[in-house]
């Protein structure tokens, strides 16, 4: 049997490893608020949609959705456990018509085209993300929007670092309760670091270093590509891109035009995506950036056959390629070079002390992304 990403290992545990800690639910369902206002679609804009959902996963987020009263939501998943543990959850929300669909997201059909189609936390590390992203899109009607999340190598390169530090020490990463206790325990502090953190540590450590991350990035290039002729940009968080064209130029007019230019800012702000610490106003004038996302994406890949056993990747090769793109940010952040600088002693010597500065090193990991469909890209 082909294991699928995500689906394949959620079955095996019988649950999505994406509960939220909702003890106080409203600061929860501002948080959702807050950040659907950044993509462009204020809390009005749902009310009396009809919407789609990729893989809701615990179903936080799927409450702050149903609060605004959609004329319909449809909930689509491939683990048979994850939509049983769902439609516990939600059958509460009994003023909304809800549909649970078991389908893998790339063989899923429908009838109707949606106002909103949601697909988060789902795409990055799919054997085909962008296929997958691209019949995702098809499902948005004229005039409405869908939500994507993307990550990179650099935006993940902390996580993979731990995920690499956790297969060093722990060894043996099969999912049991022993485990996740010991990692969580292991990485708790590093989670002390990481401001407004919502998801349960225990769930943390199981989605991001226990569960297989067989597949390929899907990046914010790839959202923007896959976009292209058929939606505009619309919003994101973070809000990386700045657009002071006014309203009237004619280049707003062309949606493709707007993708050149983010990709162009895209290209050279890479490196802000390593570390949550980064802001624009570190950028050097003269520093070239371009080789990083390649450094990134070569060190992950080997961390990721490491994990298949497809390769062997020694701890002082490792320690040698974070040298490398340590030496790259030294003039950009004294605390990104030292944090992996801590990363480098600890692959010397094994010192588990020697990651004290590794541990505040977080990278800007999952980004959200919407696009608008309108009639005039759907008639090219």
């Amino acid at each position: 049997m082909t294991n699928k990403p995500f689906i394949s290992f959620y079955d095996s545990i019988g649950f999505a490893p994406t509960r939220q800690d909702v003890s106080i639910a409203d600061s929860h369902h501002q948080r959702r608020s807050v950040l659907y206002r950044s993509l462009g679609i204020p809390d009005i804009a749902i009310q009396g949609s009809r919407v789609l959902e990729f893989g809701p996963g615990s179903g936080e987020n799927c409450e702050t959705v149903l609060r605004q009263k959609p004329s319909h939501y449809t909930l689509v998943d491939g683990s048979a456990a994850v939509l049983g543990r769902l439609r516990e959850r939600l059958d509460q929300f009994n003023d909304v018509p809800l549909s649970y669909v078991l389908s893998d997201i790339d063989q899923y059909t429908d009838d109707y085209l949606y106002d909103l189609v949601i697909c988060e936390g789902v795409l990055p590390m799919q054997r085909n993300p962008i296929e997958m992203a691209e019949h995702v899109l098809s499902f948005v009607r004229p005039g409405g929007v869908v939500v994507m999340t993307c990550f990179d190598a650099c935006s993940t390169l902390s996580e993979w670092c731990r995920r690499f530090i956790a297969q060093h020490l722990f060894f043996n990463m099969t999912y049991s309760e022993k485990l996740v206790e010991e990692l969580t325990d292991f990485f708790r502090p590093d989670l002390g670091f990481l401001p407004g953190v919502s998801r349960r540590p225990e769930d943390w450590v199981v989605d991001t270093l226990i569960n297989p991350w067989v597949g390929e990035f899907f990046s914010l290039h790839d959202a923007m590509e896959v976009s292209r002729g058929k939606a505009a940009f619309l919003g994101s968080s973070p809000r990386f891109f700045q657009d002071f064209r006014w309203y009237k130029d004619p280049s707003n007019l062309d949606s493709d035009r707007t993708l050149e230019l983010i990709l162009t800012w895209l290209s050279t702000h890479s490196y802000l995506f390593l570390d949550t610490r980064l802001t624009p106003r570190k950028m050097l004038a003269n520093q070239d950036h371009s080789t990083l996302p390649a450094m990134a994406t070569r060190l992950t890949k080997r961390i990721q056959r490491h994990s298949s056993r497809a390769e062997i990747y020694d701890v002082a090769e490792f320690g040698g390629d974070i040298a490398m793109i340590a030496e790259h940010v030294r003039e950009i952040s004294v605390e990104t070079y030292s944090s992996l600088q801590g990363l480098v002693r600890w692959a010397e010597k094994g010192r588990i002390e020697d990651l004290a500065p590794f541990r505040s090193l977080w990278g800007r990991g999952q980004q959200f992304i919407s696009f608008a469909v309108t009639e005039s890209e759907i008639g090219r």
